[in-house]
């Protein structure tokens, strides 16, 4: 059954919040808000009238989880443009030199962005189109990517798959991280093609772009 911290943390999700930036409105720790998600303790009574009124919550579906999680839905929530680059082709292949920065913006509604990838961030997003079939059948050419972008996470997720530069050239690939030999490999999808390798002291050749979160082909 659902508890108090898990309405929490579905709350801040849909708010697009980390638990620092949640806990920094609310004036608290950000090790309260990780230990009310995990069910270590719960917040007081005071703290969930402060949760409630900070971000109009009904208060009810706080403690219960009956009722609509907000006070009011808005008539139209302000939608999260996001930077098309369709020029910047990512390679799913050999590489393809990167020659454009003209782009174009795109509107998401935060529902369709939590129905899609499960949280709602309102920056460091941008799409990039795919080429080439060494990411089959994950992504396949022609498709249109969604990135979160690196300075935004700043941390490799191994299994992941990036959008990054190497001398100059873009690249999708999924990554795999070897912390024993510092080694991280690029890896395609499909079977067709081989995968390439690199040392950490090699690394400065990489630039990396960031995480693709979801292939948004025929979402538009």
């Amino acid at each position: 059954m659902e508890n108090i911290g898990q309405r929490i943390k579905e709350l801040r999700k849909r708010l697009g919040l980390s638990q620092r930036e949640f806990a920094k409105k609310i004036g608290k720790a950000t090790i309260s808000i990780a230990k009310w998600e995990a069910g270590d303790r719960t917040p007081d009574e005071s703290t969930l009238k402060l949760i409630a009124k900070e971000f109009n919550v009904n208060e009810e579906w706080l403690k219960t989880g009956k009722g609509e999680m907000f006070v009011e839905t808005p008539i139209k929530e302000e939608g999260i443009k996001v930077p098309f680059y369709p020029e910047a082709t990512l390679s799913a292949g050999e590489g393809i030199e990167a020659t454009t920065e003209e782009h174009f913006w795109v509107e998401i509604s935060p529902d369709l962005m939590l129905k899609l990838i499960g949280v709602v961030y309102r920056r460091g997003l941008t799409l990039l189109p795919v080429y080439g079939d060494s990411m089959e059948p994950t992504l396949k050419s022609g498709s249109v990517v969604m990135v979160r972008l690196w300075e935004y996470e700043q941390n490799l997720i191994n299994g992941a798959i990036y959008a990054f530069r190497v001398d100059g050239d873009l690249f999708v690939k999924r990554v795999e991280i070897d912390p024993v030999n510092k080694v991280i490999t690029f890896k395609s999808d499909n079977p067709n093609y081989s995968s390439f390798q690199m040392k950490r002291e090699e690394l400065d050749r990489v630039k990396i772009i960031g995480r693709v979160l979801i292939d948004m082909s025929g979402v538009y």
